[in-house]
């Protein structure tokens, strides 16, 4: 509450090898799930690829760009209920 500082987490070698393999197998399930127009943190697309879609839109007429961020959804959601 108004302001702070996140605790730094440093991974271990097998925390990092435990969120590669889970990445692995997971990923292909739930990206299929996601809005092709979806550019965060998704295998194949970067930032720039969101701001030429952007561009584009613009170009075509659109007068509308939404950029989210969910930085600060973590430090709001109710753990309890996440985790169950």
């Amino acid at each position: 509450p108004g302001g702070g500082v996140r605790l730094l987490g440093i991974p271990t070698v097998m925390d990092r090898f435990l969120q590669q393999a889970l990445l692995q197998v997971m990923n292909p399930m739930f990206d299929a799930h996601f809005s092709w127009y979806s550019y965060g943190f998704r295998s194949g697309k970067r930032a720039h690829d969101a701001v030429k879609q952007a561009q584009h839109y613009i170009q075509s007429g659109r007068r509308w760009v939404v950029d989210l961020d969910l930085e600060k959804f973590f430090d709001q959601v109710n753990h309890d209920m996440l985790m169950a």
